[in-house]
């Protein structure tokens, strides 16, 4: 969990010859219009958080890669799955800027609602940041377990299953979508 760790992951996987690379995750929404259990296929991330710092300064842009984004939105478009496109922001500290421990985490969150990032988690901009540099292809699909404007949270992990499963088929769709190009 993190963008250390996630890191660490993500060079093992590219020094194992790994090309292709796409994680599935969680996030918590940062727009009134994102619901519970709903996906979001990153375009690029708000990098705040430190592991990427330790690669390139922090006015690098971290962008997925191109080729994953378009292979994950065809998929979720062929299987009529609504999916939300757009920067997300990436941080490290999950409890800090979350429903779950800090009374006061909108306030230190307004910025990123009002630029229209549609969500916070902890991962991806590190790992496309990586990505980049180390010439591999990038990507993320998260679905949505708590949106911070609305305070709903999905308090049963079964009820999310069915959407990590469908999740799982638009990336292997889309790893196929890939191949052939």
């Amino acid at each position: 969990m993190g963008c250390p760790s996630a890191s660490i992951a993500l060079e093992e996987l590219i020094m194992a010859g790994a090309k292709y690379l796409i994680r599935l995750g969680t996030t918590g929404a940062l727009q009134k219009d994102i619901n519970l259990k709903e996906i979001i296929i990153p375009t690029s991330a708000v990098r705040l958080e430190g592991t990427s710092i330790e690669y390139i300064p922090i006015e690098f842009p971290a962008i997925a890669d191109m080729d994953i984004i378009h292979a994950l939105i065809n998929t979720a478009n062929q299987k009529n799955i609504k999916s939300h496109i757009g920067t997300i922001l990436s941080h490290d500290a999950f409890y800090k800027g979350s429903v779950f421990a800090d009374p006061d985490y909108l306030k230190k969150e307004q910025v990123w609602i009002h630029a229209n990032v549609l969500s916070v988690e902890n991962e991806s901009s590190a790992l496309f940041t990586i990505g980049y540099l180390r010439k591999v292809k990038v990507g993320t699909i998260l679905t949505v377990v708590a949106n911070h404007l609305t305070r709903e949270v999905v308090n049963d992990e079964e009820k999310i299953h069915p959407t990590f499963h469908l999740m799982t088929d638009i990336c292997l769709e889309a790893f196929k979508l890939l191949k052939k190009n």
